[in-house]
């Protein structure tokens, strides 16, 4: 025997005993030193250098006195080799010795399926068992089980299978790489694997395996090379496998009896070939029948996929990437042929996204420097396992697509770096995709472009809100200042959107006549916190460029916060402009890109009476419509309308929309009329009334009115009293006189 089986041999046979601390976590930890074996039916484990061990940590054991530790094993289709009552080595000749127990450790054979175990070490030891489990194996899974009784063990009880037993010579398995093609190409490997060591050798009148396509348009054309592997070593091996002369559709493998080996052995199969009998097979899996003497049969194995021309764009683990608006995260998306030759090489292909963006263009607009920003953000580009070079994404990348000041997309020229010769193409890229700080929803990859042929489009992100916005208005009065209007209300859509250690900014682009004097009112709802609040000046070169209320988070939430910013205090001389002014809502705190959400006509500037405007910026004052009249009134002043009020079921005050809009103090020409749909710009509100439809859209939302518009003789009819309501005008109703009156303040 060589040194190193003897070695071997003495390890195996002795259970070894390993003092560690005492811990009070758990009784013990049982475990098994290898994966479940499998062995033919009535074999033996009575080799202590290669049967299964049962490891026991006695991690609770406490020597005292005369206590011992005693704790049984039962076998379950399996029985113990034993001899005078002990566990029992056998050697190949079938000569058994006592398997030698080390001090303090007994394990006595009770019956061939039970053991009696008593550890009784010295004090202060917490020993680690390693059991052999010599057996023979009956039909099944072979178990054994610990079992302990009460008091008398630590032994944690449990149940382990340790061996099975099969009646097949070889399992049979496809590779996880299935190859696609159009009219001929090399199916998956297959992939024989003995069902115990030996197997092959042994096979005499069970060693045939048969593969039959299922598919009638193909047929086998070559039986590829078997490689050898695991017990068998490495190398090929020629002569098993053959097309069936009478049957081009089967390929009969004969299992190999002469081959050396050491543990289990496998073959893999690998290019074997199919061809279609038709000029234009039918697209979908390639599938084969397994069968023969040595295994068990299966149906409708997949080897291959019959594909057509073309090409198909997809996204990592097939899943749209979430981001945080505001925020950045990689993107991974594959560009693969259905079959070999699907892209044509030295074309250009088009990647580009309809929401988020790769890169930012330029300040200057110069297109290398542009381009320099879209490489920067690709990760990677790879084609199949290779990943490119810098040098060779820099020239297969021809053009950007910019929109906005953002790189949305780009144009990659498929060169010989892009594209393999003699396989399947799969071009994949990783690159950082940035989400705007007003951007939702999924965001969409469209590849075009000579390459490929028709459009590919893809799912690849989506973008998740990380705050709402609302505003209301600061309706100011000319050459006035200290006027205090206007709020801002931030709302986390969950905990943790707005970041710590990063300021929420305000920004007022420079505007002449328009200044904040003093910072806002700020208040927080729940458990975010901020810090003292500063307006400063935005400055540009030296120059100053416009203000900004800055205001620092110290705490990000738990809970969804929200933050309310109100009581801006402005400033306005007599040259400031008639109209309505923006201003920015940005800040590290809300995002990482330098990007802002547009408050659009925040501020509005009326050049008339200003101090008659209430905080909806029309006119205050109070209207009155006595229905079936044509007369109304505005302040007491008497007014004529062309057509009748009336009411409409079940009670609605139905005015023409001209004399609604006119009532509340908005001009004529602000009033505007096309295809059905009334538009009137009131104030800080634009509504939209569509004939027919009780949908009003304000400021872009949509808002249910109890009843319909409708058209009368010609005319729009409004109900004056929902138009009031989405206006902020209040309304009352005298049902004596039947009169509708309302009141702007």
């Amino acid at each position: 025997m060589k040194l190193r089986q003897k070695l071997a041999v003495a390890l195996a046979s002795a259970m070894v005993l390993t003092s560690v601390p005492v811990v009070t976590m758990a009784a013990s930890t049982n475990t098994l030193n290898r994966e479940t074996v499998m062995v033919s039916e009535n074999a033996s484990l009575t080799d202590v250098a290669t049967a299964p061990q049962l490891k026991i940590e006695l991690k609770d054991y406490v020597a005292t006195g005369t206590a011992k530790d005693v704790f049984y094993l039962e076998l379950e289709n399996a029985k113990w080799s034993e001899l005078n009552g002990k566990l029992a080595v056998e050697d190949a000749t079938g000569n058994k010795t006592a398997w030698t127990e080390p001090t303090g450790v007994t394990v006595d054979v009770i019956n061939e399926k039970e053991a009696k175990v008593v550890v009784d070490v010295a004090a202060g030891s917490a020993p680690t068992l390693r059991i052999p489990l010599l057996t023979t194996v009956k039909e099944g899974d072979a178990k054994v089980t610990v079992k302990s009784f009460g008091s008398s063990s630590t032994v944690t009880g449990g149940t382990y299978t340790f061996a099975t037993t099969s009646e097949d010579i070889a399992k049979v398995t496809v590779g996880t790489d299935i190859p696609s093609f159009y009219k001929s190409g090399s199916i998956a490997d297959i992939v024989l694997t003995e069902a115990v060591a030996g197997a092959f050798k042994n096979s005499a009148g069970k060693d045939t395996i048969e593969l039959t396509i299922q598919n009638d348009d193909f047929y086998f054309t070559g039986v590829g090379t078997a490689q050898l592997s695991y017990g068998f070593g490495t190398g090929t091996v020629t002569g098993i496998a053959s097309i069936n002369t009478n049957d081009s559709q089967v390929l009969t493998i004969t299992l190999p009896k002469n081959l050396t080996q050491d543990s289990i052995g496998k073959i893999t199969l690998t290019g074997i070939t199919v061809a279609s009998k038709e000029k234009t097979p039918e697209t979908g899996d390639l599938t084969i029948d397994i069968d023969g003497k040595a295994v068990t049969s299966q149906s409708d194995v997949v080897v291959a996929k019959v594909a057509d021309y073309g090409n198909t764009l997809s996204v990592k683990d097939d899943k749209a990437v979430e981001i945080v608006a505001g925020q950045t995260k990689a993107v991974e998306f594959t560009l693969s042929e259905n079959v070999e030759d699907s892209m044509i090489a030295n074309r250009e292909v088009e990647f580009k996204l309809d929401k988020g963006y790769f890169a930012l263009e330029d300040a200057d607009k110069n297109e290398a420097k542009t381009k320099a920003n879209l490489i920067a953000s690709i990760n990677s580009i790879k084609n199949g396992k290779t990943t490119l070079t810098s040098d060779q994404i820099s020239a297969a990348i021809t053009g950007t697509i910019v929109e906005d000041k953002k790189v949305v997309g780009f144009t990659l020229n498929t060169t010989s770096s892009v594209l393999a010769t003699t396989s399947i193409d799969k071009i994949t890229i990783n690159a950082d995709v940035n989400m705007g700080l007003e951007e939702s929803g999924e965001a969409t990859l469209a590849v075009t472009g000579r390459a490929i042929g028709e459009e590919l489009t893809k799912v690849v992100a989506t973008a998740k809100q990380s705050i709402e916005v609302k505003t209301e208005a600061a309706v100011l009065k000319v050459g006035l200042k200290g006027q205090e209007a206007g709020k801002i209300t931030i709302t986390e859509t969950e905990k943790e959107m707005i970041k710590k250690g990063k300021d929420i900014e305000i920004t007022l682009p420079a505007e002449k006549g328009i200044t904040f004097a003093e910072a806002p009112e700020v208040k927080v709802t729940g458990d975010l916190q901020i810090g003292k609040v500063k307006l400063e000046d935005v400055t540009k070169d030296g120059k100053v460029t416009g203000q900004k209320v800055t205001i620092p988070v110290t705490r990000t939430s738990k809970t969804a916060s929200i933050i309310e910013i109100a009581n801006f205090v402005i400033d306005t001389d007599r040259t400031v402009a008639e109209g309505a002014y923006d201003v920015q809502i940005g800040g590290e705190a809300l995002t990482a890109l330098n990007d802002t959400i547009e408050a659009t006509d925040f501020i509005t500037i009326g050049t008339k009476n200003t101090e008659d405007l209430g905080s909806n910026g029309l006119r205050r004052g109070t209207s009155t419509f006595v229905i079936g009249e044509s007369k109304y009134t505005v302040d007491g002043v008497v007014k004529e309308m062309d057509a009748k009020s009336f009411i409409q079921d079940p009670g609605y005050t139905m005015v023409p929309v001209r004399y609604v809009a006119e009532a509340f103090g908005v001009e004529g020409n602000n009033i505007l009329f096309s295809n059905g749909v009334a538009t009137i710009f009131a104030g800080t509100r634009t509504i939209q009334l569509t004939n027919n439809s009780d949908i009003a859209i304000v400021n872009g939302a949509q808002i249910k009115m109890a009843t319909k518009v409708v058209m009368k003789d010609g005319r729009t009819y409004a109900p004056i009293g929902e138009v009031a309501q989405l206006l902020g005008v209040s309304k009352a109703w005298d049902n004596t006189t039947k009169t509708a009156t309302f009141t702007n303040k």
